[in-house]
């Protein structure tokens, strides 16, 4: 058991695409990632005093940009500059600002002037091309401010507790935004911590709901765009903490399910095994981990409604927990590759299709019930939502370590048996891997690894196992590792990453993997379209941008032909940002159906375009299509009602491309269409009949 936990503490690593050659650019002053400046600089902290230091990669421009200005550990991406909170001698800690130079790194407002400092904090939300935090004054106490990057847009939102009482803690808004509006956790005598909302004015900014209607407040949190709609954790003293959902209105926000009966929560925090709150975006879905009380902490999945969430799978069988961790599972081909712990086998490979009958064990590499706990190697730089290319084809690896070897492996696979496949055994003195971190790139895997020889040093990997060996060993001294940590960011075009020679004990150098990177400019995460009232409401989720530009939106009356119809600004480079875009007056327009798709730019001219979205506007009176069965298999079984004419069926593929198509002459009774060649994937069924069109999604299993 003492490895299950000890694989659950594992460092998360990053990835992307480079032609690798170590060069160290700085030494012996263990500098961290702060965040990265456009795709040419990382902002760096010094530690101890946190001092601001900036790299291009290369030693020439890696250097301190002030002396006595000192990170105060929290910020967020504007217009390709960084906000933050800093210290200062005569200051105190308050907003700063900076684009990578010493001259561009200076005070935004001295919010609460003297030396005690407003200490802005809280996740520093993007909405509408402000950023927004909470500070704190003598006046107002601590509230929600926002910023355009100067002192004169520099403002308080709203004195939500008149007085220096404050509205909130330091590091308890939970501020979140869709892209829309903001969502946030404040307190009031009354309700406690309960549910916000705030469109970034004053009239616009008020209690949502009071969803644990007594002063105790239902503390909401980890909130997650979902299909138009946020999903999120919030507590009531007759649920307890349960997943909850809204579209930003009262009537709207309500408990998805109440997982665990009674007043019990399903969710737990604090020590000493705490279950996650990620909502994991999968197929269409939102997986979870979540404890109804009789089976343990298992996988449940939800569409954010209350017979869409249940369990996928028991399996540890009983009330203790699988030990899943959604964060290091692996998406490939439609399917979740993740380590779970069962009694019987112990922790091994399962998959997930997303449903209770495709959630099975993967592959059993250690019959028994030691197991052996694989550790899985994610391309964190794509989305979760879809299959991510890496070198040489679609496999992914993990680390294992079986008895006959008598120590660690480095292991890979395709998603298939036959194609997961041992590499190469590193080492047979013992299966402790030691400090692993990695990084996918066109040329191999770069990964950290203790050999029982060389401790946590370099390795490279082509998936040969000629082809996988020591790269270089950084400190030679006997007994010690480097202690590889690669940042999750490209700059100039290489990966950074931080280690030790071993020519001091206490100090970490800054090393760099040289080389030409290509990756996409934007990994999707959700992207919806609703109708609101006459007007086309489109959202969408990035998981991570590098260098983007703009999304250019594009509407269609055919799903073929687009024209652009609107712009919204990118952040740049950045996790996790919220976008809308508003059609107005489309629902007046007489179209049938419009489709619409997100054209993304970066700034180096490079372009990707997003899947289609087809909104339905009108359909014909009386003029129906039903699915009889979504996903489908073999076959989509359909009930068309209401048209005396023949009608032609397409099918189309998310991007738009026309997959299938067929004509039905004479309509009567349910209709088959096979579908026994198609991928699986999620697919668009368009109905047309006299003119008029209904648009129908579907899932192909």
């Amino acid at each position: 058991m003492q490895r299950i936990f000890t694989f659950l503490l594992l460092i998360f690593s990053f990835s992307g695409f480079v032609q690798a050659q170590v060069t160290q650019i700085s030494s012996n002053k263990s500098l961290e990632q702060i965040a990265p400046i456009g795709n040419s600089k990382m902002l760096l902290q010094e530690p101890g005093f946190k001092l601001l230091w900036v790299t291009d990669a290369t030693s020439g421009g890696t250097f301190k940009l002030a002396d006595t200005v000192t990170y105060s550990g929290a910020g967020g991406l504007l217009n390709g500059r960084y906000v933050f909170a800093a210290t200062s001698p005569t200051l105190g800690s308050e907003l700063w600002i900076t684009d990578g130079t010493i001259a561009g790194t200076k005070l935004v407002k001295d919010i609460y002037p003297g030396l005690t400092g407003s200490e802005p904090q809280d996740d520093f939300a993007l909405l509408n091309g402000r950023l927004y935090f909470s500070a704190t004054t003598a006046n107002e106490g601590r509230e929600i401010w926002y910023t355009d990057g100067t002192a004169a847009g520099t403002s308080l939102l709203k004195d939500i507790i008149t007085g220096p009482a404050g509205s909130a803690l330091k590091g308890q808004y939970d501020l979140f935004s869709n892209g829309s509006y903001l969502l946030f956790s404040s307190v009031t005598a009354s309700a406690g911590y309960e549910l916000w909302r705030s469109d970034g004015t004053d009239a616009g900014t008020y209690l949502l709901k009071d969803i644990n209607p007594n002063s105790a407040g239902s503390t909401p949190s980890a909130f997650q765009v979902y299909n138009g709609s946020v999903l999120f954790w919030a507590e009531t003293a007759a649920e307890g903490r349960e997943l909850w959902r809204t579209d930003g209105t009262p009537g709207g926000t309500e408990l998805v399910k109440d997982i665990r009966t009674g007043p019990a929560s399903s969710i737990t925090t604090g020590l000493p095994m705490p279950n996650v709150s990620i909502l994991y975006p999968f197929n269409n879905r939102m997986l979870f981990m979540a404890d109804d009380g009789a089976t343990g902490e298992e996988i449940w999945t939800t569409d954010g409604t209350t017979n869409g969430t249940y369990r996928l799978q028991d399996i540890n069988p009983g009330i203790d927990r699988s030990f899943v961790t959604l964060p290091i599972s692996i998406a490939l081909n439609g399917k979740l590759y993740f380590t779970a712990y069962q009694a019987g086998t112990g922790a091994e490979l399962w998959e997930t299709d997303g449903t209770i009958s495709g959630t099975k064990i993967f592959k059993e590499i250690l019959p028994g019930p030691d197991g052996g706990i694989p550790f899985l190697m994610p391309n964190f730089k794509f989305s979760s939502t879809s299959g991510w290319p890496v070198h040489q084809g679609p496999f992914f690896y993990f680390m294992f370590g079986l008895p006959a070897d008598g120590g660690v492996e480095l292991w890979k696979s395709d998603g298939t048996d036959a194609g997961t496949v041992k590499v190469k055994v590193i080492k047979t003195t013992d299966s402790d891997f030691g400090n692993v971190s990695y990084v996918y790139t066109t040329a191999g895997l770069y990964f950290s690894v203790d050999d029982g020889v060389h401790k946590d040093e370099l390795w490279k990997s082509d998936g040969t196992a000629g082809g996988t060996s020591l790269l270089i060993d950084l400190n030679t001294n006997t007994d010690e590792g480097s202690e590889i940590s690669f940042i999750p960011f490209p700059v100039n075009g290489t990966y950074l990453f931080t280690a030790t020679d071993g020519d001091n004990a206490f100090m970490r150098d800054l090393y760099r993997l040289d080389g030409n990177l290509a990756p996409l400019p934007v990994k999707m995460q959700d992207f919806t379209v609703t109708l609101s009232g006459n007007d086309a409401q489109l959202r969408w989720l990035t998981a991570s941008e590098e260098n983007t530009l703009a999304f250019l939106v594009e509407r269609s009356d055919d799903g073929v032909i687009f024209s652009r119809i609107g712009e919204v600004a990118a952040a740049g480079t950045a996790t996790q940002q919220a976008y809308s875009f508003r059609d107005a007056g489309i629902g007046n327009s007489n179209r049938p159906v419009v489709y619409y798709r997100l054209r993304m730019k970066d700034r180096d001219g490079k372009e990707a375009f997003s899947k289609v979205l087809a909104l339905t506007l009108k359909a014909k009176a009386g003029f129906t299509v039903q699915l009889l069965g979504n996903p489908v298999q073999n076959e989509i079984r359909l009930s068309i009602r209401e048209t005396t004419t023949g009608v032609n069926l397409t099918l189309m593929d998310a991007s738009g491309r026309i997959v299938q198509g067929w004509k039905i002459r004479n309509v009567a009774g349910p209709i088959s269409l096979p579908t026994g060649n198609i991928a699986a994937g999620t697919y668009y069924l368009r109905a047309e009949s006299g003119g008029k069109n209904i648009v129908t999604s579907l899932l192909k299993n």
